[in-house]
């Protein structure tokens, strides 16, 4: 590998008394304030929830230059509150080439399930997990890391993975590509307005966003120009305040959204404008008012919305992820907004 990517494999409890603790990690030397950190970001995740994510995430380390790669576990434990036990499976990482990582991440899945199931079980037979078991985890993930770096080398010829995830402008093909953050409340359509974009489908589930989700897709502008827009779908909950902004970093436009059923989530626009304008600067922005297609229970007017547009000196497109009604026109708007402002 050019660089090294993982640092630790982790597993983490939480205690009584002190709360979100490393309790096993591979390499026995990994730095323990590291560590610390990881333990409570990754606890932070399934804290308070009634049903915990099965979904693998990546999350930024509060004051640390390093990410997680984070799985929650839930098991049978009659000893804990509700006779459940909560526990997380991670990888820390470094943020130099943690790009693989989030191209990737649906391809680690498989392995994290498989190893979170064995410490499940090894949990509600009252069996430690022991240091052998992360090394095993951690040397399979770098496995799985290295293949995947040879396999991209081998079809390109070139580095598959840009240094820096962040740093978006243009690719080595003569691509630009262009890294937009979506963002808003919880619930208000995010996730699926990019589903609805990317892959032309609809969830009909809410499946919060954890940290965040990585999405491309390529446009191109009157049969010309070939650009790739790489959506950062970030999550709205409070619980991820303290590390949100670090995926702003990088950023070339913005996505605001808001529920046109729900007029807390439209006041809350200027909040999320502001909170992103502060890490990013000035970027094309573009508010999307979000189920359209619930005409009889739509609670923002049309004068309310104007009136934020004039404010903020964002573009406002009225859509609905359900029927895809304006979808491609936004997404389409935004990136063709950001190559106007490049080439200023």
């Amino acid at each position: 590998m050019s660089m090294k990517v993982l640092i630790s494999a982790l597993y983490a409890k939480f205690d009584q008394r002190a709360g979100p603790v490393p309790s096993c990690w591979h390499p026995l030397a990994s730095p323990k304030d590291i560590l610390d950190k990881a333990a409570i970001t990754s606890m932070n995740v399934s804290f308070g929830a009634d049903e915990i994510p099965d979904k693998v995430a990546i999350l930024p380390v509060p004051d640390g230059s390093v990410k997680i790669v984070v799985r929650c576990i839930r098991y049978k434990d009659r000893a804990s509150r509700g006779h459940q036990g909560e526990s997380t499976l991670s990888l820390v990482v470094s943020e130099e080439g943690d790009a693989v990582l989030y191209k990737y991440l649906p391809d680690f899945q498989p392995i994290f399930d498989d190893y979170a199931a064995k410490i499940a079980k090894r949990e509600e037979s009252k069996q430690p997990v022991e240091p052998a078991m992360l090394a095993s985890f951690y040397d399979t993930m770098n496995k799985r890391i290295e293949e995947l770096r040879s396999h991209e080398l081998g079809q390109r010829g070139e580095v598959a993975f840009p240094e820096e995830s962040t740093d978006i402008t243009t690719l080595k093909t003569g691509v630009y590509a262009f890294k937009v953050i979506v963002i808003g409340d919880p619930s208000v359509g995010k996730t699926s307005l990019i589903l609805r974009y990317t892959d032309n489908a609809f969830r009909q589930t809410y499946l919060p966003t954890i940290g965040t989700n990585l999405t491309e897709k390529a446009v191109t502008f009157g049969g010309k120009l070939k650009a790739k827009l790489v959506l950062w779908d970030v999550a709205g909950q409070s619980k991820f305040n303290t590390f949100r902004k670090s995926f702003y970093n990088g950023a070339r436009g913005m996505i605001v959204a808001f529920d046109l059923t729900n007029p807390e989530t439209f006041r809350n626009v200027k909040a999320w404008h502001k909170d992103a304008v502060e890490t990013i600067g000035k970027v094309p922005c573009y508010i999307l008012g979000n189920k359209l297609d619930l005409a009889d229970q739509r609670k923002v007017p049309d004068a309310d919305i104007q009136a934020l547009k004039s404010e903020l000196g964002c573009d406002v497109i009225l859509t609905s992820a359900l029927t895809g009604e304006h979808v491609d026109q936004a997404f389409t708007d935004i990136a063709r907004q950001i190559f106007k402002s490049i080439e200023k």
